[in-house]
């Protein structure tokens, strides 16, 4: 039998990153318009897939800013106001890297929801720190993952 308890403390580092800074950073610089934030969690290239097109490489910087920047725009068109994490899962691959699965609620100031998305993020310690290398979303209307 394989000894996964080398992944239990980058699972735990891993939920740490994406749970209590990265979505708070994400939906403060959504509400304030701010995607050059984006570089100190997301890698370029990065990969992003969803359920309307073949996947996407985002070769630079400035194309992961300008994607987010799309993103922001179109939520605060909807009266974006705050991210409600519905389920989640962590894995830890490697100690240097793994999988954040969340499915989440994007939600306007009357608490109505804009969408549901169920979302993969594939994360890796760089030189930089941990940051997404991939991700995929595909809306949904599951309560759990």
């Amino acid at each position: 039998m394989h000894d996964i308890s080398h992944t239990t403390r980058p699972t735990a580092e891993l939920t740490e990153w994406f749970f209590d800074d990265y979505l708070p950073a994400w939906t403060g610089a959504a509400l304030r318009d701010d995607p050059a934030f984006i570089g100190a969690y997301w890698a370029s290239p990065l990969w992003v897939g969803d359920d309307h097109g073949a996947a996407t490489l985002m070769p630079d910087d400035n194309a992961v800013r300008q994607w987010a920047a799309g993103t922001f725009a179109r939520l605060r068109d909807s009266g974006y106001a705050r991210t409600e994490v519905l389920d989640r899962r962590v894995v830890a691959h490697t100690t240097n890297g793994g999988t954040v699965e969340v499915l989440w609620s994007r939600v306007r100031h009357d608490g109505t929801e804009i969408e549901r998305l169920a979302v993969h993020f594939t994360v890796m310690r760089t030189q930089a720190g941990i940051r997404a290398v991939a991700i995929q979303a595909l809306g949904t209307d599951a309560s759990t993952l």
